[in-house]
């Protein structure tokens, strides 16, 4: 890593999102690879490790000998503050590369609330924003994912668009950009190969003119025969390349699972759902591929969790039979098995028996709107009934808590429906705290925006003061304590409605709200509307314009992007909605001529003949491990140096269970709804500290022979934790933290600091006072502490360095850090230049350890 990057992590929230050094990520030899790629993605650390197109990308790449991918994600605003201070570069994850030296920079846009994250990532990286303002000598600029089916916002910055499915079209623009550096030829030639990429859109090809309305007049294309570009599609996605080692990120991450995608696309056709005509057709992956996925990824993660994933999972044709079968395989290694919402209309019966298997506590419908008429209109023809006996046994099954989403400013709206969300979820409630345990839910209101691709995409959307008017309805009608309220802000929503719709002149205003310091609008703490407000003025930008209805004749923006819809046919789904005809699912019904399939290659791909008959028994479940009524508890040392120690303590107690997981040891498991392995850590020491003498307890099924524990668990530890030793314990009484009375420590003070302070003198000082009472800081106020109870020993160690002990009986009552901050008047904004090492835990009870088991 980084030396220079290392020293600042101490001085920012979550270090861990930046060192790296994770399982499973891939590292290269610089001078082996012919071509280096950043995947970058616009968002925190924990949201794009999250990302399963990231994982699959990262895995095709670096699965190519001579390219070499490496990872960047947006730093948080206090990382930014630093390495603008510090004039440090933007670097990759793996290798601390800056990324202007990469070759191509690729950029996930997941959705439109990230573009100024991007421009700060491009400037942080020594990039220039403009893609006309860049030559050979700079990395290529590309970008891929949902928001680039309106790739116009964006097109002042990003040399080259990927439109469609990444898998096979990325590893060819690594080729082409490998054979244009051998000719040495000029930017304009590659952008000019890439073009002849199934998928590519070059944005500095064609040219925009607007009329005086600023609406767009006319596209000019500049390259004959260029005059659109089709989405790429993945036809079989069992042929298609999956991880098997994903990488185990070191701060949690908001999905922390191993997601199994089940199917891409999705032929509902719900009229707002841009994903449902953009990801056409449907393409499932087989059952086999699933099941096989799940084990590697199980065998290399120590992962509990898998996830089966898709835009509709309910509507997988092999659910019932993969559901009983994974569910059978994964109860008896302790995982379990999760998925997205499901259709209420997609539950049947045996899908309700497998979801009581796993023992989930909360449950997700989307009704989308409050009535059926409304329901009708979007094409989610779902009825309350549906929505009601789903709801009764999913309670009955032990569901606890339900999270409904709804969205308001729909086309043809009226209070009616916003009453009829109110009057649902209430109903919910009711009927689902009569079938069962339900106890509350969750109302997520989200504000309608038209996408492009869709029939809506002609449609306006609500202005801020619409939205807030009815988000007020509903906090005025929802008072009771069961209902809690969420809802999406209506800025945010103000600013993905017009970059989903703008065209290129609203680059200006990206590039204006960057320059005054927008940052993460997707974040509701970060977000600062009144920023985009000036940018727009300054860019002379009508916002109301953007989110106003469009004529069905007009020149859209996006209208060079080829989905495989044809315009004829969203047109024709809009009226159908007004005149309240269904448009129906053409994997069970007949084909609607969308336009997406050729119906030999690109086409619907389901296994619904695999799916068992009716009343056919499960696949047999594997033989589940008897749980032996002997068990072996461990307690283990280990040592936390380097970037480990930058780790927190629930992230540390996770990676210890991850390694433990992978290493295959035969864990104990509590008892109850939902068993956690039995392993429990000392108390948490303070972030930055490194330490030789950390503990876990654990116990493992059956006699285990503690000499073996350190080889059974040598290359699954992460780095810079190190197992040391591990130990039989026998016996009940107290818990670990509760047998440890004493920690040693040293503490290394800078030569800067040395000279400022006089340690001898301190020392001294302390040792002869009979008490030093210093004041902590609670939640409840301030605490008065007297030191001398609390430090054991004070003493000069070597120049520099001093030895202390510190009291832990009953739990420390101050850090160990902030005592010595008192004992020494270190400043505060200097103290976490002080290198501290814990270097011994000292027991009450030792009489009940032993070295190995017969």
């Amino acid at each position: 890593m980084n030396k220079e990057i290392n020293e600042l992590l101490p001085f920012v929230e979550k270090p861990g999102r930046y060192f790296g050094e994770e399982i499973n990520s891939v590292k290269k030899v610089s001078e082996s690879v012919t071509l280096k790629i950043a995947l970058a993605f616009p968002d925190l650390y924990e949201i794009g490790t999250s990302n399963l197109g990231l994982q699959i990308l990262y895995h095709i790449l670096n699965e190519t000998e001579y390219i070499a991918a490496e990872r960047v994600f947006a730093p948080w605003t206090d990382m930014e503050a630093i390495l603008r201070e510090k004039k440090l570069p933007l670097c990759s994850l793996e290798s601390s590369i800056p990324l202007n030296r990469f070759d191509v920079v690729g950029f996930s846009l997941q959705h439109e609330l990230t573009y100024t994250n991007v421009l700060n990532m491009l400037n942080l990286g020594g990039i220039p924003l403009l893609s006309s303002e860049r030559d050979k000598d700079h990395p290529l600029v590309i970008a891929g994912g949902p928001s680039v089916f309106n790739p116009e916002p964006m097109s002042d910055f990003i040399d080259a668009f990927l439109i469609g499915d990444g898998e096979e079209a990325l590893p060819e623009i690594c080729d082409i950009y490998i054979m244009w550096k051998k000719r040495g030829a000029g930017r304009s030639e590659l952008l000019n190969m890439l073009s002849e990429v199934y998928g590519i859109y070059i944005p500095s090809f064609f040219t925009h003119d607007y009329d005086c309305e600023g609406s767009v007049k006319s596209i000019l294309r500049h390259k004959p025969g260029y005059d659109k570009v089709h989405r790429r599609i993945v036809a079989d996605l069992d042929k298609a390349a999956y991880p098997a080692k994903f990488i185990l990120p070191n701060v949690r991450p908001v999905h922390d699972r191993i997601p199994i995608e089940v199917a891409r696309g999705c032929s509902r056709f719900c009229k707002f759902c841009q994903a449902a005509f953009t990801y056409l057709p449907v393409r499932e992956r087989s059952p086999a591929a699933i099941k096989d996925i799940g084990e590697n990824a199980l065998k290399n993660t120590g992962h509990d969790e898998v996830a089966l994933l898709s835009l509709s999972t309910g509507d997988y044709s092999c659910l019932e039979y993969l559901l009983a079968d994974l569910n059978s395989r994964y109860k008896s290694e302790n995982r379990s098995l999760s998925f997205p919402s499901l259709r209420v209309d997609t539950i049947t019966p045996k899908i309700m028996e497998e979801m009581r298997k796993t023992r989930s506590g909360s449950f997700t419908i989307a009704p989308e709107a409050g009535s059926e008429r409304l329901r009708k209109f979007i094409n989610k023809d779902v009825t309350e009934n549906q929505i009601i006996k789903a709801v009764r046994e999913i309670s009955s099954a032990g569901c606890r808590s339900i999270k409904l989403y709804f969205m308001i400013g729909l086309p043809t709206e009226t209070e009616e429906d916003l009453e009829e969300i109110i009057r649902l979820s209430k109903l919910i409630l009711k009927e689902g705290k009569r079938a069962g345990s339900l106890k509350k839910i969750t109302v997520n209101i989200s504000n309608f925006v038209p996408k492009p691709h869709t029939p809506f995409q002609w449609e306006k959307q609500d202005s801020c003061e619409e939205t807030r008017e009815k988000l007020s309805y509903f906090k005025k009608k929802i008072k009771d304590r069961n209902i809690s309220l969420k809802w999406q802000n209506a800025n945010m929503s103000i600013l993905e409605g017009l970059f989903s719709r703008g065209d290129r002149k609203t680059g200006a205003a990206i590039m204006g709200a960057f320059r005054r310091g927008c940052r993460f609008d997707g974040w509701s703490d970060v977000m600062d509307f009144s920023l985009w407000e000036e940018a727009f003025c300054s860019a002379n930008i009508d916002i109301s314009r953007y989110l106003g209805r469009r004529a069905e004749g007009e020149i859209l923006p996006w209208d060079t992007i080829e989905t495989g819809i044809k315009k004829d046919f969203l047109l024709n789904e809009l009226k159908k909605s007004f005149s309240r005809e269904s448009t129906d699912d053409c994997r069970t019904h007949r084909c609607c001529n969308c336009g997406v399939c050729d119906h030999k290659t690109i086409k619907n791909i389901t296994f619904k003949s695999l799916q068992p008959a009716a009343g056919l028994n499960s696949p047999p479940a594997p033989e589940k491990k008897q749980e032996s009524a002997v068990s072996t508890k461990l307690r283990v040392k280990y040592s936390k140096r380097d970037t480990a120690s930058l780790l927190g303590h629930i992230d540390t107690m996770i990676a210890i269970i991850r390694m433990l997981r992978h290493a295959g040891l035969p864990l104990a498991y509590s008892k109850g709804f939902h068993p956690a392995p039995r392993v429990s850590l000392s108390s948490p020491i303070p972030l930055g500290t490194e330490s030789l003498s950390e503990y876990f307890d654990l116990e493992l099924t059956g006699l285990y022979r503690a000499d073996k524990f350190i080889e059974s668990t040598a290359g699954f530890a992460p780095h810079g934790i190190e197992i040391l030793e591990a130990n039989i314990i026998s016996g009940k009484g107290k818990s670990l933290a509760e047998q440890i009375i004493e920690e040693k420590y040293m503490v290394n003070f800078p030569d800067k600091m040395v000279k400022d302070i006089n340690l001898d003198s301190a020392i001294e000082n302390f040792n002869k006072a009979e008490e030093f009472i210093v004041l902590k800081k609670t939640k409840r106020g301030e605490k008065s502490i007297n030191l001398k109870d609390q430090i054991t020993e004070l003493f000069t160690e070597t120049s520099g360095n001093i030895g202390i002990g510190l009291q832990t009986e009953g739990g420390r009552q101050i850090r160990l850090e902030d005592a010595v901050v008192h004992i020494f008047n270190v400043p505060e904004n200097l103290k976490k230049n002080m290198h501290i090492l814990k270097t011994d835990t000292l027991f009450s009870i030792r009489h009940n350890i032993r070295t190995a088991c017969g």
